[in-house]
């Protein structure tokens, strides 16, 4: 695929369009950078099969491109003319690492918002210092009880706030559980979050 095939399908539009999706496509950290800063829409569908920017990061497996289209709001749920979301064109062509990182994400608001006390509570769910670690920790890819555990046993912060961080996730699974806006990818994202809680329980216990 390059800018050429793209252009071909963005006929009825710009050029200007063709060029940023194939930036999406194909650019490194710098230029998608400079596409933001641009103002470029990360959920535009004015490709003529309604490809997002999110469609053809996943379809060339360019992580960086991902991740920044993530952070910026792009919508994983959104379908081309297939039907296809990025998640399942990305493997259809094998980019298993896209597919795990889609499924897998968590905007880092998410666990930000819990640093402040809400409501009636006298003290947040987290302490400010421990929320990237957290972060980091439900990002994850790698499940595995051992990798978890030598996460866990590798950062002092989450030693030190181990029971902060399971009564954390547990609220974050039970938030995520009720939400009623697109079902499976609902169901990816609080499978994640409780396999990492219940492993910190163990944790904790033993």
């Amino acid at each position: 695929m390059n800018v050429v095939y793209i252009k071909k399908c963005c006929s009825k539009k710009s050029k200007k369009l063709a060029i940023t999706l194939y930036w999406y496509y194909s650019s490194k950290d710098d230029k998608i950078k400079l596409l933001f800063s641009q103002g470029s829409d990360v959920n535009s569908d004015s490709h003529d099969h309604r490809y997002s920017p999110l469609h053809f990061a996943a379809l060339s497996g360019n992580i960086e491109a991902v991740r920044h289209l993530l952070t910026a709001g792009a919508r994983t749920y959104h379908t081309n003319t297939l039907g296809r979301t990025a998640t399942q064109m990305a493997a259809f062509v094998g980019n298993h690492a896209v597919v795990a990182l889609i499924n897998n994400y968590v905007p880092l608001s998410d666990v930000t918002q819990y640093t402040t006390p809400s409501g009636l509570e006298k003290e947040a769910k987290l302490p400010s210092i421990a929320a990237k670690a957290v972060y980091d920790l439900i990002m994850q890819v790698n499940l595995h009880p051992v990798r978890i555990a030598l996460i866990v046993g590798g950062s002092d912060i989450l030693q030190m706030n181990i029971s902060k961080t399971w009564r954390l996730l547990e609220h974050m699974c039970e938030k995520e559980s009720k939400r009623s806006e697109n079902v499976n990818e609902v169901s990816k994202g609080f499978l994640i979050l409780s396999i990492v809680a219940n492993l910190i329980l163990l944790l904790q216990i033993s």
